[in-house]
């Protein structure tokens, strides 16, 4: 016998379950969820993170990796958006990859390497986007992940001895051409791997842990803890530029405002506001597990080019269960309470603070 108990994957396997069911334990046992689909949106969470972990960890490697697509309309993680692709590559710490594709249909084109241990405490090594990435008259892009980076934006994008991965991110204005444009990227290292050998428990008990770590930071800001008291719904943080170290994947490209709604029947919350020039701005509704709703049936996503605007430039959104007639519908899907949370991509100024109104509201 081998000693099962023993073997680096066996105990590493042991503890993934542990991690798995603390996570139920989390969800099903917090006192601010109450309602049937709160735990249900719990386990497609959980389902959905190791099916992404699964595709970045266990079935891909740094010595020669490959692009996993992080979301889709189905599988929705970390805080999604219905008008972007998210593509990530484990990296070696200080290695050098060239990453080569095409834009397609998107306006916006961002390499993000990221270093740290967690996710939780995953910090910015370096961001390249458009324009000051290079590309062809074709659409048709090169770009170096090098140790010895002359500088922090272009073609070539700094690494160093915290590195672990880099994530490729796609704006779109366009659905359509999301779909039917929605440009590539490869990945190769600068030093080849050598020849796979046999796969050891060793090295699955590190792909294991990657993961296992991986999962440990997405669960230990998930579930978003809901407000108890009515006063702390239905308004608005001031918008801010996301930090270096913001923690998790995120992007100095981007300003935010994020808030928690609740309406019932007979309501609707109307968010107004105005966005300042920038190169795309869009409003979400996410579950406390930070997942988009049904965008795919249902109005509830609006970016810059689906927003009405008023004579004067500003907008207001209704938020509410039915369409109320109003051009800026954004639908709940049926649910009474969430997560409403804004983007403001490569904006010049920091946006005003939105203002919030409870209005009643009888759907036609």
């Amino acid at each position: 016998m081998l000693g099962l108990k023993r073997r680096a994957d066996a105990k590493a396997f042991d503890d993934l379950i542990g991690v798995l069911k603390g996570y139920e334990r989390k969800f099903r046992w917090r006192r601010m969820l109450t309602r049937d689909n709160e735990f249900a949106e719990g386990y497609s969470s959980m389902l959905d993170l190791l099916a992404v972990g699964l595709d970045c960890y266990i079935q891909n490697s740094p010595d020669e990796p490959r692009f996993v697509s992080l979301i889709s309309p189905t599988r929705k993680i970390g805080g999604d958006n219905a008008d972007a692709l998210y593509y990530f590559a484990p990296l070696n710490p200080g290695k050098g990859y060239r990453i080569r594709g095409t834009m397609g249909g998107a306006i916006y084109l961002a390499f993000t390497v990221y270093g740290g241990e967690t996710p939780k405490k995953f910090h910015i090594v370096s961001n390249a986007s458009t324009p000051g990435i290079r590309v062809d008259a074709d659409g048709r892009f090169d770009v170096h992940i090098a140790a010895d980076a002359p500088e922090r934006n272009g073609n070539v994008v700094a690494t160093d001895a915290t590195a672990n991965c880099v994530i490729v991110r796609r704006y779109y204005l366009d659905k359509a051409r999301m779909k039917s444009e929605p440009g590539e990227q490869e990945i190769t290292p600068d030093e080849p791997p050598a020849a796979s050998p046999l796969l050891s428990g060793d090295e699955m008990g590190k792909r294991i842990r990657n993961l296992e770590q991986f999962l440990r930071g997405w669960f230990g800001i998930s579930p978003i803890p809901l407000p108890p008291i009515p006063p702390a719904y239905n308004r608005m943080t001031p918008p801010r530029q996301a930090s270096a170290d913001t923690g998790h994947w995120s992007t100095p490209d981007n300003m935010h405002s994020f808030g928690f709604f609740r309406v019932k029947d007979n309501e609707a919350l109307v968010i107004e506001g105005r966005s300042p020039e920038c190169l795309y701005w869009s409003v979400h509704l996410w579950n406390p597990y930070l997942q988009t709703y049904d965008y795919a049936h249902h109005p509830c996503a609006l970016n810059s080019t689906e927003v009405e605007l008023k004579d004067d430039g500003s907008w207001a959104l209704w938020v509410s269960h039915r369409d109320p007639g109003h051009p800026n519908w954004i639908s709940t899907t049926g649910h009474p309470r969430g997560f409403v949370y804004f983007r403001w991509l490569k904006s010049q100024t920091t946006p005003g603070k939105l203002k919030t109104r409870l209005v009643p509201h009888q759907p036609g």
